[in-house]
Order: structure tokens, then C-alpha cells, then sequence
């Protein structure tokens, strides 16, 4: 039986869904030489999308991106999907079989009723025949590789390993089963659905940095006294042997297999080339790798900080092992250096961030953490709206705009050539506190009402691709929400002070993408909006004086006098005719 592109069109897509425990034989293990291998992994609870942030943590380690959802109770069940490559007929089941060769000639019949008259010649053919052509197949292309590829369905049994398994030590291992019918099997997640994926982002990022600090203690720790084994001696050993892993200097980071880049062909100097070029390198001659930077390691180390220390304290991969004091002195310190980032434009508010929800760090040389282990508070000036004190012109002095009712343009669909990306600037965030009206840029925000304000106040609100917000306040207890496709009237009340009348018009009518800067712009504004109930609740007002914002207290009577009468003294002599 030839292989033609017709068979190849039938077996592209994979045949299920089915359930594990009826489909797959006995002899369908795992095992190092033959891993069964899952393709576009999805997890479900309560017919949710849900992912191993809400699987494997509970209570304050639940991770910000789903505190939102509805906790999975103990011993609930957690069900998965996945496609799967069938590598041989003994994995399938009797029933399995049935299953497949029914769907395989039903595939073949719709074809031909489809006017594809040749598929007609394979609704005789069954998994026997396939997989004797199978057998047969040696040194084809991967695109003429014949594969039987099924949906496979069940229940997850236990929590998932990943970068911790000695067989899949640098991949995620999951365990499936049955405990009634006392029904086991192990697979390996290759890829993962998107949902699940932005549900488990947490869990990855958690795990692949308590999998650096368990090599380092693995390599170095030997002879090294536990008292010894500080945050600043993990981040000493991964900047000399982890940031610059020699193989990447031959990688490329999209690589496609057979196809060279144009910055490869450079006069065939390859020869001359002294260093030797390894076996897999995918480019011609060596990558120059960008600086990894300490301030990178340690806000990892901060955005892990309370899990990391949780598991010191009392999980058998760091308790005993790490110098649980100075570990714990970096707890403590973290919030005052989340809020020294926060108030640091080099940072952009994204440095330590928690669970490294935004991802990406920006590094700033006037924020740094280098002498965390002395825990020193630096004594550089701080000025106005609390940004550190830069020398710059005014010419060269960038002041964003704030995503106001004054930004929107007029109501039409943006055509190509007018559309922008848009960048979140929330009327909260340090940079739209700006000096260009009425309110007095020279005079800084109380420190005791700027350590009040939550930091999520001062970073772009995420808006999930249904475009669906949850409050984050108080780790999700509030239950505010915005539907951007289905506006509340509460929604609409907080914002028609400051947003026209034909705005809301056209965010109801719907007639608009997900990208629309317009709708980007109400959205914000809801968000902010929002933001302010909140700041009541801490007796903070936000004030807006045409582009520039600032915050103060509702009853100043009621905290320590602001500005200090040092500082009133001196300015009053800086604006003396005779100063």
C-alpha cells in the first residue's frame, strides 16, 4: 500500500477523545527509552479551565493569577487532555482499536462525501495496516513520518514533578489514574493548551528556581557550612556557572531546522575558526551572550521570596540545608525594596515583582541591591513624587501621558496606518505624576501615605483574553470585576465623570477588536476608578489637575504633619529675593 498525501491528510488530526483506562493497554508505560509524550496539555476542574497554580498550592501561596478562581477542594477530581502518539498497536486496547479504526473509516467516508473520491479506496484499512506501513518506514522526512495520534482523557492522581523526576529531569512529569481501579500511568507534558499554561506559570517559574538552588547546593555545597549558604552565596555561584551556560552560545532561541541565517555566510571564514564548533551548534560560529545582571537573580529571589522561605522552614529541599536567618532577614526586606522599585523609573515598578506576574525585568543602576546581605538602607536624596534625583534638562525629561478621557480619539475604528500598540499608563503610576499643571511637583508624596498604596495600583491591570478583569485586592477577596463585553451599570457609573457619553456609546456597541485604543482607554479608566474605593478605605484621595495627578490624605488631621517644618523652613529661605 503506497503512501500518498491522502493517508498523511487523514491521520493529521487525532482521533478521540477518549478516556485512558478503556482506550490504552497495560503494556502503554512510561519508560525512559519510550516516554509517552503529551502534546497541548489542558487541566479542567468543575468544567473550568484550571493549572497547577491552584493544583499544587493552597492558602497564601496560591499565586495572584488565580486567586480569582474557586479553590480545588482535597480530593476533588482534576481532569486532563491531551494528544498523544501511539508508538505501537500492543498500547492500545481491544476496545481502543474498535474505537479508532470506527473513527478512521468514518474520517475516510466524510472525505469522499467531500468530493475526495480516492478516500473511499481506505475505509477497509484498519490500525494493522497502518502500523505494518509504519514499520516499514526508515530515513523519511518528518513531514512524510506516519503517525497515529489520539485525544487522550482522565483523571490527574497526584501532584506534578517538574525538573525534579531522575527519568524527565528537565521536563514536567504528571501522574494519572484511577485509585479504584487501581490504575496507574506517568506522562510527560511536551506543550500545554494557553488557559492551562497561564494557570501554571507560577508553578513552572517556582520550580525552575528551586531546581538552580538545588543544583547549586548539589555542586558547591560540599564543605560549605550551612550558615555560610546565604542568598548572596547561591547568587555568587549561579552568575559564575548557570547565567552563561556554554551551549547557548551555539543556539539560536528560534530555530528552524535546515534553514540558515544571512548573518551566517560571512566569506567562508568558517575555517578559521579556532574554537571548536559542537556537534548540535545550530549557528556557524559563536553567540556573544547578553550580561546577565545580579539585580536579575535577586528579583527572581524576591518575586519567590515567601515560598522560598516557606520551604526552608520545613520541605526536605532546603530546611537544614540553607541559613534560614539571613533567608528570613531577605523576607523582611523585600517589601521595602519592592516599593524602592516601584518609585524608580529605570525599574519601571517591575523589579521583584510577586510570582513574577509581569515577567521581564528592567535593570536599573539607581536600584541596587548588591549589598542586600548587609541590609543597608542607601542614603541617596530623594525628590519630587519620591523619583531619585537625576541631572537632566528640561528638554531631555519624558513625562508620559495618562490614559485620561483626553487621550481618547474621536469615535471611529482606528484605520493600519493610525494604529499604535498601546502602553498602559494608569493615572496611578509614578510616571503620569507629572509637573505640568497647578499641583506642586516640588513637594513629595508623604512616605507614610505612599508605603499605603498597593502596588498593584502602580502596574498595568492584566486583562485576560475574554477580556475579563478581577480586582487582585486583597489577594482576591475583592470581587469586583469588569466585563468589557458586557459592561455593568456599576462599570459605567464610576467612569461618565470622565468619560463621554459617545465613549460609552461605542464600548457597548461592541464594535470594536481587543487591540481597540479606545476601549484600551475606558477599560483603564474603570480600572481607576475602581483603584479610588479602595484608597478611601485607606483615607488616601487621588487628585487630578489636568495631566498631572497626586494623592493625600482625606483627614490629614489624623497622621503626622507632611511637609516636615525643617523642609517648609528651608524652601521658604530657597524662595527669599535675598537667598
Amino acid at each position: 500500500m503506497p503512501l500518498d498525501k491522502l493517508l498523511l491528510q487523514l491521520l493529521e488530526q487525532p482521533f478521540g477523545p477518549y478516556l485512558d483506562e478503556t482506550t490504552l493497554s497495560n503494556k502503554c508505560r512510561f519508560v525512559p527509552t519510550k516516554r509517552l509524550l503529551l502534546e497541548n496539555f489542558m487541566l479542567a476542574y468543575n468544567d473550568e479551565p484550571t493549572g497547577f497554580d491552584l493544583i499544587d498550592f493552597d492558602g497564601d501561596f496560591v499565586p495572584l493569577n488565580a486567586r480569582h478562581l474557586t479553590p480545588i477542594a482535597s480530593g476533588a477530581p482534576v481532569l486532563f487532555r491531551g494528544v498523544l502518539s501511539i508508538l505501537a498497536l500492543s498500547h492500545l486496547s481491544e476496545r481502543g482499536i474498535r474505537y479508532i479504526n470506527r473513527d478512521f473509516r468514518n474520517r475516510a467516508l466524510r472525505f469522499a462525501l467531500n468530493g475526495v473520491s480516492s478516500a473511499k479506496h481506505y475505509r477497509d484499512i484498519g490500525l494493522e495496516d497502518l502500523f505494518a506501513l509504519k514499520a516499514k518506514q526508515r530515513n523519511v522526512p518528518e513531514s512524510e513520518n506516519l503517525q497515529i495520534k489520539v485525544i487522550i482523557q482522565g483523571r490527574v492522581n497526584s501532584m506534578a514533578s517538574f525538573m525534579r523526576s531522575d527519568v524527565v529531569p528537565n521536563g514536567l512529569l504528571i501522574h494519572t489514574g484511577n485509585d479504584n481501579k487501581n490504575k496507574f500511568r506517568y506522562y510527560e507534558v511536551v506543550s500545554m493548551d494557553v488557559e492551562t499554561y497561564r494557570l501554571s506559570r507560577t508553578f513552572l517559574f517556582r520550580h525552575h528556581t528551586l531546581r538552580a538552588l538545588r543544583d547549586i547546593l548539589t555542586s558547591y555545597g560540599d564543605g560549605v557550612s550551612v550558615d555560610k549558604r546565604t542568598p548572596s552565596w547561591f547568587l555568587d555561584h549561579y552568575i559564575l556557572s548557570y547565567a552563561y551556560p556554554p551551549h547557548s552560545k551555539w543556539h539560536r532561541i528560534n530555530s528552524l531546522e535546515d534553514v540558515e541565517s544571512s548573518d551566517e555566510d560571512f566569506g567562508g571564514s568558517q575555517n578559521q575558526i579556532s574554537i571548536p564548533r559542537p556537534d548540535d551548534a545550530q549557528t556557524t560560529r559563536p553567540r556573544h551572550l547578553r550580561t546577565v545582571h545580579r539585580n536579575e537573580i535577586w528579583s527572581i529571589f524576591a518575586s519567590h521570596s515567601e515560598w522560598i522561605f516557606s520551604l526552608i522552614q520545613k520541605h526536605k529541599d532546603l530546611k537544614d540545608k540553607v541559613d534560614a536567618s539571613t533567608w528570613g532577614t531577605f523576607l523582611m526586606q523585600v517589601p521595602r525594596h519592592r516599593q524602592r522599585a516601584l518609585l524608580d523609573a529605570g525599574t519601571d515598578g517591575k523589579w521583584g515583582l510577586r510570582d513574577e506576574q509581569k515577567g521581564g525585568y528592567q535593570i536599573s543602576k539607581a536600584v541596587s541591591v548588591d549589598d542586600l546581605p548587609k541590609y543597608q538602607p542607601e542614603t541617596k536624596p530623594i525628590t519630587s513624587m519620591g523619583l531619585k534625583h537625576k541631572q537632566k534638562s528640561p528638554s531631555s525629561i519624558h513625562h508620559s501621558t495618562p490614559m485620561t478621557t483626553s487621550s481618547l480619539k474621536p469615535l471611529t475604528p482606528l484605520s493600519s496606518e493610525d494604529h499604535v500598540e498601546h502602553i498602559y499608563d494608569s493615572d496611578f503610576s509614578q510616571a503620569s505624576l507629572s509637573s505640568t499643571s497647578s499641583v506642586d511637583s516640588t513637594l513629595p508624596i508623604d512616605p507614610e501615605l505612599l508605603s499605603l498604596i498597593p502596588p498593584e495600583m502602580l502596574t498595568a491591570p492584566p486583562l485576560s483574553i475574554d477580556m475579563i478583569w478581577h480586582c487582585p485586592m486583597g489577594g482576591g477577596s475583592c470581587m469586583y470585576c469588569i466585563n468589557l463585553c458586557a459592561p455593568t451599570d456599576d462599570n459605567l457609573r464610576l467612569i461618565r465623570a470622565h468619560v463621554p457619553h459617545e465613549a460609552i456609546v461605542y464600548l457597548i456597541s461592541k464594535d470594536w477588536k481587543s487591540d481597540d485604543e479606545q476601549v484600551m482607554a475606558i477599560f483603564y479608566e474603570m480600572v481607576n476608578a475602581h483603584w479610588e474605593s479602595h484608597l478611601k478605605e485607606l483615607d488616601i484621595k487621588y487628585i487630578r489637575q489636568g495631566d498631572a495627578s497626586t494623592f493625600e490624605w482625606i483627614h490629614p488631621q489624623r497622621h503626622r504633619p507632611w511637609p516636615p517644618k525643617k523642609w517648609k523652613n528651608r524652601r521658604a529661605r530657597q524662595e527669599s529675593p535675598d537667598f
